[in-house]
């Protein structure tokens, strides 16, 4: 069956329908500063709230953000649609020989540990991110680079008399790496998945010993932290399961392969979108916004401290790393700097300024969380947005209302654009 461009639409504001939803939660639950602020305090500049609309989307501007890609279900679909934007170009760019050099395949490296229900995440987290350092370096990674890696240019220098000088070409495997997260009936489950941009002649063997020779190191590194990772188990027929590693060369288009794969983890508006667009995972484990929806659905105590928990450890956390220089080969000069989650959360949504909302008639929105059905009217017309914040102007006796009802006599609001001032 064809999914029409309607139906496609509607599910899309159904999913930001719902991370609204979310988000109205957190700034009651949360306990971090930032995400309570995000989408609902006012930038400390003097003006008011302004909405802007650009193809029959609406959005506000001049409020804070909180640029979480872990806890925030807006500011994560936001920088998820960034980031894998970037990752997707660098990927085909790599398939189609960028630059000239033996470029080409494209492994994906899946890296586990064991866990148990009561080990804190917090803990879990710290001895996944000082394993994958010592994958990724020391003796045994600089003899797999030279082993199966790509003659690359160096790094540019970025001080020093050599600035702007690129360092001398170097055989190295680069590596563009996201962590993830799942909570299930076995506790937190933290883990690596590492694309690994190979030479064009790699082939299943090869990513197969690579993998081997990484989840050596890995579980190596995990025992010296007190936990442990199993290569293999034996399943009830006889045959092997790969747990700790899973190590596959994609075929065709890279990008095309993995689809949304590294970004999977944002969130959705219902159970079962967000069991299907976040790709839950296996074994009855649930991703952290997943665990937030059954918290907006049913406010189940457990599962809030659930989330808390996962809040306190993700804090400060890098969700996906790239490797020097990577950037600078693949992507475009535009591009090459990397934007950090809150400089992508703090984007201006574009389109025509039509409204500017008074911080008085701010607060009413935010305690009634109408912040949505004032977009939502928007959409559908200027006339209707400027209909319900008159609404809610005249609902609390705010001065403001006078200005919305002579602004709904105009003839064609459509024209207008409406700077709305505090009462003095």
């Amino acid at each position: 069956m064809t999914t029409s461009v309607a139906s496609k639409s509607l599910a899309a504001k159904v999913r930001r329908r719902g991370r609204f939803d979310a988000r109205h939660t957190l700034w009651d639950e949360s306990k971090l500063s930032r995400v309570r602020n995000c989408g609902r305090v006012v930038q400390r500049n003097g003006c008011g709230v302004t909405v802007k609309v650009s193809d029959g989307a609406a959005g506000y501007g001049n409020l804070q953000t909180c640029g979480s890609v872990w806890a925030c279900p807006v500011c994560s679909a936001k920088i998820a649609a960034q980031r894998q934007g970037d990752i997707e170009r660098a990927l085909t760019a790599w398939h189609g020989g960028a630059g000239g050099g033996d470029f080409g395949r494209v492994a994906l490296v899946t890296l586990t540990m064991r866990h148990r229900k009561g080990q804190s995440l917090a803990s879990l987290w710290a001895a996944l991110s000082e394993s994958w350092n010592l994958v990724v370096s020391g003796a045994g990674w600089t003899d797999d680079q030279r082993v199966y890696g790509t003659l690359l240019p160096g790094a540019e220098y970025k001080s020093g008399p050599l600035k702007g000088q690129l360092r001398a070409a170097k055989v190295r495997i680069p590596v563009i790496r996201v962590v993830e997260v799942t909570e299930g009936v076995k506790g937190w489950h933290v883990h690596i998945h590492a694309l690994l941009l190979l030479p064009a002649a790699a082939d299943d063997a090869v990513v197969a010993a690579l993998g081997g020779r990484m989840f050596d190191r890995w579980a190596a590194a995990l025992k010296d932290r007190g936990l442990s990772a199993l290569r293999r188990v034996r399943q009830p027929d006889g045959t092997f399961k790969d747990l700790g590693v899973d190590a596959r060369l994609l075929h065709g288009d890279p990008s095309a392969a993995l689809g949304d794969y590294f970004v999977k983890a944002t969130y959705s508006g219902s159970y079962e979108v967000a069991r299907t667009d976040m790709k839950s995972a296996h074994y009855g484990n649930r991703t952290p916004f997943a665990i937030l929806a059954d918290i907006v659905e049913s406010g189940d105590a457990d599962d809030l401290d659930t989330w808390l928990e996962y809040e306190r450890a993700s804090k400060g956390k890098r969700q996906i790393t790239w490797s020097r220089g990577l950037r600078a080969l693949l992507l475009p000069a535009d591009e090459v700097v990397e934007l950090t989650d809150e400089e992508i959360a703090e984007q201006d949504c574009g389109g025509d300024e039509i409204a500017e909302i008074g911080r008085d008639l701010w607060s009413v929105i935010v305690a009634r969380r109408a912040d949505w059905r004032i977009l939502k009217a928007f959409e559908r017309s200027t006339h209707n947005g400027y209909r319900l914040l008159w609404v809610y102007a005249d609902m609390a006796a705010l001065e403001s209302a006078a200005q919305w009802a002579r602004l709904l006599a105009e003839p064609d609001p459509l024209r207008r654009q409406l700077q709305t001032k505090e009462p003095s």
